[in-house]
């Protein structure tokens, strides 16, 4: 009904729901206020366990940017 109102070759990647769920779900334990805030979280933990933070290819979800109106 909505498809031809949608364009395939622009917009934001969708994100794996199995590291949503991860996130929100570290997000919840620790008390995190933000989506942003759990992402520094998560790449500060992996960096102090000596593994390297998330990549280009291999990221948590990025929240949204604030738009201007």
């Amino acid at each position: 009904m909505v498809e031809p109102l949608y364009c395939e070759d622009n917009g934001r990647p969708s994100i794996d729901p199995v590291v949503l769920f991860k996130m929100v779900l570290i997000q919840h334990l620790y008390g995190l206020p933000s989506l942003r805030r759990t992402a520094e979280e998560v790449n500060a933990d992996r960096e102090a366990h000596g593994k390297k933070p998330f990549d280009d290819e291999n990221e948590p979800p990025k929240p949204p940017k604030k738009t201007q109106r």
